[in-house]
């Protein structure tokens, strides 16, 4: 049975992702911040699809967290990482020079550091069955 890692997976593209999956007989280790989202993924999955969800409540951003997703997946192989968990920062979106530092950290962990960290964690396990990596980014930008 083939396994994914989706991070922000009870919503939007992850939760699409997470949904397929499963219906296809993968094993889908996948996290979100809200612990009550992940709950109600998990017992939505459980009508009898042929694969399994695995919902780790947590923000991708804590490194105690991505190890918590990490125990998850076990010893299983790994055949896909989804990094899609991300942060848009403060709303609304201020100029970059309005932008608080602290902020500005909060969002380049969320969205650089933590996809970087979990590839980094998983990569062998990728690479034994020549697996993939999608990394999801968003569009909110409106002007460089």
């Amino acid at each position: 049975m083939p396994t994914a890692l989706i991070t922000g997976g009870t919503r939007g593209l992850g939760r699409a992702l997470v949904d397929h999956l499963t219906g296809q007989g993968w094993t889908v280790v996948f996290d979100a911040r809200r612990t009550a989202d992940v709950h109600a993924t998990v017992a939505t999955l459980q009508d009898g699809r042929p694969g399994t969800a695995i919902g780790v409540p947590g923000d991708v951003s804590d490194a105690a967290h991505r190890n918590d997703l990490l125990e998850s997946i076990g010893d299983r192989e790994l055949d896909l990482l989804v990094n899609n968990a991300g942060s848009l920062g403060p709303t609304p979106l201020p100029r970059m020079i309005d932008l608080d530092v602290d902020d500005f950290v909060d969002l380049l962990t969320a969205n650089t550091i933590a996809p970087i960290a979990l590839f980094g964690a998983v990569h062998e396990r990728l690479q034994r069955v020549r697996g993939a990596v999608i990394n999801v980014s968003s569009d909110a930008a409106v002007e460089p």
